[in-house]
């Protein structure tokens, strides 16, 4: 859309010619003003599939398409467990002269149990103004059968990554003390040059206390009949306080 403002200015004066004099107006100028309102802005968010199984993933992406937006806020995922993100992309291109731009934050997240669930919409601003997205609704299912492309890194990370919490006694008397160590098994397919725990155990019905691990010493173990190497990443001291079942809970990395 556009609109124009036509500004005319006149000046009168006096001339002479070899027939009489003509008092002419002088038109001086004409200038156009034009101004073209901006693109609408549009912030969306689209999923890469509505309906999953319980142990599938989700890749949902927020896009806005002006540049210039600031201070992205996402929703709550109360209902999923981010495994990935945000990430970031920008496009920008120009076609018969007409600029197009997009600005995209990409989370993956899987489902905490099954239902229809409701993923509320992200924020943004833009020009001094909170702009936010449409909510997307999510149907998750039963579990599903997963196909093993051996290129899946979720497939890949089953096959050679496991988390393990060895623990050195599981029938202890009160008060006695116990050793858990947390071992990350890997295969010689793959490498790590970084990790992170997402969640601690908080160890209900121990005493316990953490044992410094001086640095990480790659070493040779056999998980599930299988030769493969680890890491000891935790190692923990724990005295239970009281008789009867007790858990240790998983970690989460």
């Amino acid at each position: 859309m556009g609109y124009l403002v036509h500004l005319s200015i006149f000046a009168g004066g006096k001339f002479s010619s070899v027939k009489n004099k003509i008092t002419y107006l002088l038109f001086l100028c004409l200038i156009t003003l034009t101004s073209f309102a901006q693109d609408e802005v549009s912030f969306t968010a689209v999923v890469s599939k509505n309906t999953l199984g319980v142990n599938q993933r989700l890749k949902i992406e927020y896009t806005i398409n002006q540049n210039g937006a600031d201070n992205f806020k996402a929703p709550n995922f109360d209902n999923f467990k981010v495994v990935a993100g945000p990430s970031s992309s920008v496009s920008q291109s120009w076609i018969n002269g007409k600029s197009t731009f997009s600005q995209s934050y990409i989370y993956f997240i899987e489902p905490k149990a099954k239902g229809t669930f409701t993923i509320p919409p992200a924020s943004i601003e833009y020009k001094g103004n909170i702009i936010k997205s449409n909510a997307v609704e999510v149907i998750v299912t039963d579990k599903v059968e997963l196909p093993k492309d051996p290129n899946d890194p979720k497939y890949l990370a089953q096959e050679n990554i496991h988390l393990v919490a060895h623990v050195s006694k599981t029938n202890p008397f009160l008060g006695e003390a116990i050793y858990v160590e947390y071992r990350l098994y890997f295969s010689k397919q793959v490498g790590f040059y970084n990790t992170q725990f997402n969640e601690i155990p908080k160890y209900e019905g121990f005493w316990n206390q953490e044992i410094s691990i001086k640095g990480q010493e790659e070493q040779t173990g056999e998980y599930q009949g299988k030769s493969m190497r680890y890491y000891t990443l935790k190692k923990m001291l724990l005295i239970p306080q009281k008789t009867g079942k007790l858990y240790v809970e998983p970690m989460d990395m």
